[in-house]
């Protein structure tokens, strides 16, 4: 298993300043595996719009660890 570092987690300024300061509103930034040990990888989530990999290997894991609570809203870019 591994995991990726999110938006909010590596540069979520909000609160850090006298609001309102709409200037520090976090930006997209994620780091994400790409690969492990020569395999592609894949990475799911809550939302599935924000999956990614190859599709069938996604649809494989969705078949191995299911779908429940993923609903797909719109992602903050």
């Amino acid at each position: 298993m591994s995991f990726g570092w999110g938006t909010n987690l590596t540069n979520d300024f909000e609160g850090c300043a006298p609001a309102p300061n709409p200037g520090l509103d976090p930006i997209s930034i994620v780091a994400k595996v790409s690969e492990a040990n020569g395999r592609p990888a894949v990475k799911l989530s809550d939302n599935p719009a924000k999956a990614t990999g190859e599709k069938n290997e996604i649809e494989r894991y969705i078949s191995v660890f299911g779908d429940a609570g993923r609903v797909e809203h719109a992602v903050r870019v």
